[in-house]
């Protein structure tokens, strides 16, 4: 994980999205963010330049492909990293939730589908619903050498 220049902020968000179809939904939850994190910083990792004003700082995606978003959860700028999928609306404050990450390394939020019986059918084994999928459109995470680790793994 890199870090872009000292006077970057420590703590932010990603979003990663490749293709001008995904990218006014990308602008549209940045505006989302600012109104109600307006002390966020933003960066957008895409295979197009926005000049859109929506995003703090814009970095290039140089190989783009449907996971692109690993890629950029890897070359994030900050110390602390909220990574969000281009289509969330966000409702209200989310600093709080950078708390999470003085106890932990990473935080996912999980789905919770146990009630929907499409859901819950058996593939090969059953998994109890205490193991609930994890929801990978919203990753806060710390940059550090094991969480790298982690992520080259």
């Amino acid at each position: 994980m890199t870090k872009e220049t000292p006077s970057t902020p420590t703590r932010g968000v990603i979003y990663a999205e490749t293709g001008e179809a995904y990218l006014e939904t990308a602008r549209r939850s940045a505006r989302s963010m600012r109104k109600h994190n307006p002390d966020l910083h933003i960066t957008l990792f895409s295979d197009i330049v926005d000049t859109s004003g929506a995003f703090d700082q814009t970095k290039r995606l140089t190989e783009a492909h449907t996971r692109s978003k690993v890629d950029a959860i890897c070359k994030t700028p900050y110390d602390e990293t909220l990574y969000l999928l281009c289509d969330t609306i966000i409702r209200t404050d989310l600093t709080h939730m950078f708390a999470l990450l003085e106890r932990f390394d990473i935080a996912i939020a999980s789905v919770v589908m146990w009630e929907n019986k499409s859901h819950r059918k058996t593939w090969k084994t059953k998994v109890p619903d205490a193991f609930v999928e994890p929801n990978t459109g919203v990753i806060l995470y710390k940059s550090t050498g094991k969480m790298a680790q982690f992520l080259q793994d």
